[in-house]
């Protein structure tokens, strides 16, 4: 695709899908605190921030310096998206990646609503570009932007004023969900839990290195057997002068399965008001109309654009000029995917192919090819960490 193509958002007919449905969690991790560029370190299940059940609002403080805005980037430059293939690899091992359209940062999809429903109040730069690379049928959608930002507000204040400091450092969330008739994995970040029993973390556990690539994972964390299924919190500020998106914040909860939102109401570095609403009450509250059943549309255009004959294996780009209602689609040479990810993804389109092929069969030697096959991919999946000194 040497020229450009175009998908005319307002020209989109919307679906008849009200929003997500069957999502399943798949995979959790930290990013431990000691990751380095050259070694990212995870710590897969890992343990969530624990909210604080405060009766008294917090003081606040402004918040100073820079904060990562994409800490997946910021550990892994060239492929931010690994890091989700590695968790699922570890706490779903039989997870299908052939059964899945799209594979992104919940961020993406909210660009993508953005895009197709403009917030007009905001002098913010709407615009965005989003990297696209098709494995098989699959397509992996990655953030671009910085990986660091100064801020404004009382945001992460907030947040650690509002849950249990701990050591393991950040915590991602990834899903599997539909919309409509697309498939999704989605990662996002969680801000709070709240309830569920927990394993800890031990200090004996040792970083153990991943083949073909610069990862060391530590085992730890993650919910015990048996235990009651926790909720997960969005925490927000507000200046009290400001209106709050009560659309947006419906779409960022509806499409990374958080149940409650803690909105605080803030006058300078003092909180008027908190407020925690559950989903169903969110949704109340926000006007979104039929923008799932066009951001399913805009899903299904973008893969008819990315999956034309002879496109696997391609790297795009889909951007939007913040103003104009046109989202264009480019090709471009780079990937954004690893090859220990696309290797996570490929196992399952060529070995499941040739088993789906294979047992069709009755011969003897095809029974015994079978069960070889059956015996590479699962142990693929249950063994590929290794304690070699593999790294690029």
């Amino acid at each position: 695709m040497s020229e450009p193509s175009s998908i005319r958002l307002d020209w989109i007919e919307p679906t008849l899908t009200e929003g997500p449905t069957n999502a399943k969690e798949i995979g959790t991790y930290n990013w431990d605190p000691s990751s380095t560029t050259k070694t990212p370190r995870m710590i897969v299940p890992g343990l969530p921030p624990f909210l604080i059940d405060s009766q008294e609002p917090p003081h606040l403080e402004y918040d100073q310096g820079t904060f990562f805005c994409d800490e997946n980037l910021y550990r892994q430059k060239k492929c931010p998206t690994e890091s989700l293939f590695q968790a699922v690899s570890i706490c779903t091992p039989s997870f299908d990646w052939r059964k899945v359209d799209f594979v992104t940062d919940r961020n993406n999809l909210r660009k993508l609503m953005r895009a197709i429903q403009p917030n007009w109040d905001t002098y913010d730069d709407q615009s965005f570009q989003i990297d696209l690379d098709v494995i098989g049928t699959t397509v992996v959608l990655t953030r671009v932007g910085p990986a660091e930002s100064k801020v404004f507000g009382c945001g992460h204040s907030f947040e650690r004023q509002m849950t249990k400091e701990r050591p393991e450092g950040s915590f991602r969330r990834i899903i599997s969900l539909d919309l409509g008739s697309i498939s999704l994995v989605v990662r996002s970040e969680i801000d709070a839990v709240d309830g569920g029993t927990w394993r800890s973390v031990s200090r004996k556990a040792e970083w153990e290195s991943v083949s073909d690539s610069r990862i060391e994972i530590k085992r730890g964390g993650g919910l015990k057997e048996g235990s009651e299924t926790p909720e997960y919190w969005e925490l927000k500020t507000k200046a009290l002068k400001k209106r709050f998106d009560w659309s947006d914040a419906y779409g960022q909860l509806r499409l990374g399965d958080i149940q409650n939102l803690l909105i605080a109401r803030t006058k300078w570095t003092e909180i008027v008001s908190m407020e925690s609403l559950t989903r169903n009450e969110l949704g109340a509250r926000s006007r979104l109309f039929d923008l799932f059943g066009r951001l399913e549309a805009v899903l299904i255009s973008i893969l008819g654009v990315v999956r034309k004959e002879g496109s696997g294996g391609k790297s795009y780009s889909v951007s939007w000029d913040g103003w104009n209602p046109v989202l264009e689609i480019r090709h471009q040479r780079a990937t954004r995917v690893s090859e220990a990810a696309r290797a996570l993804i490929i196992v399952c389109y060529n070995i499941k192919k040739s088993l789906l092929r294979l047992m069709e069969s009755e011969t003897r030697e095809d029974d015994k090819l079978m069960m070889t096959l059956r015996q590479v991919y699962f142990g693929y999946h249950s063994h590929h960490l290794s304690t070699s000194e593999r790294r690029r």
